[in-house]
């Protein structure tokens, strides 16, 4: 009987090199695209890229809602890998305060950029204050040059329009972030992001407002009805 013994081939030490080479690259490929954003569909079978949602803040014990699902208690937040080209619903909220929400298309290789997000107390009553430098408060300019324009109960920066109101608008000034605007009308006093999104109501007058500022620190709003300073903290 014939003893045949099985023939075995020994792998050269360059093919073994070859192999290894392309081990590290493909893992390197994987891990930087991941590190990168991109991420397999496998819908398709096609590599596409992630976008992301930016929100800025220091407030905490609240609650962030992505879709309706909680992803996170306290600013700042950042919600990466979310498939691109697709519509989020993205709020702020914290009993007691005013909600914070928008909606936003997530673009590929893009992070939308909010903030930083401010809640206001609901029903809080301002307090008797002397006499502030509203004028040197309210502020038409940012830092980055952009001047808020009243028309009668218009509000824009520059040409671009951010809101209307059903009455004609007193004054309105710049938050120092340069994401808010404050604005008064006769009997309230508004605050809304500059781009005319979470437009809220902070006071309600009993006498007609005649002057409004926000501070420097942006930690308070006060108005002058023509008799007594007022001072509302934010």
């Amino acid at each position: 009987m014939l003893n045949i013994k099985p023939t075995h081939h020994k792998i050269s030490d360059t093919v073994r090199r070859i192999i290894l080479v392309l081990v590290f690259v493909i893992v390197a490929s994987v891990v930087i695209g991941y590190a990168g954003g991109y991420r397999l569909n496998f819908n398709n079978f096609s590599i596409e890229a992630t976008g992301a949602i930016s929100l800025s803040g220091s407030d905490t014990a609240l609650t962030v809602k992505l879709n309706d699902r909680t992803v996170g208690a306290s600013l700042p937040v950042y919600l990466n890998d979310l498939k691109p080209n697709q519509s989020y619903s993205i709020s702020v909220q914290k009993d007691g305060y005013t909600k914070w929400s928008r909606t936003v298309t997530v673009l590929p290789n893009m992070v939308a950029n909010f903030g930083p997000i401010l809640l206001f107390r609901l029903e809080q009553a301002p307090i008797a204050s002397t006499t502030a430098d509203v004028t040197s408060w309210c502020k038409s300019n940012t830092p980055f040059g952009k001047q808020l324009v009243i028309d009668n109960s218009d509000i824009r920066i520059q040409k671009d329009f951010v809101t209307r109101v059903s009455a004609p608008v007193v004054n309105a000034c710049w938050f120092n972030d340069g994401f808010h605007i404050a604005y008064a009308t006769a009997d309230e006093i508004h605050v809304i992001d500059n781009d005319g999104y979470n437009d809220v109501t902070v006071v309600t007058a009993t006498t007609p407002i005649q002057q409004m500022g926000v501070n420097t620190k942006d930690s308070e709003i006060d108005y002058f009805d023509g008799t007594n300073w007022y001072k509302l903290n934010i």
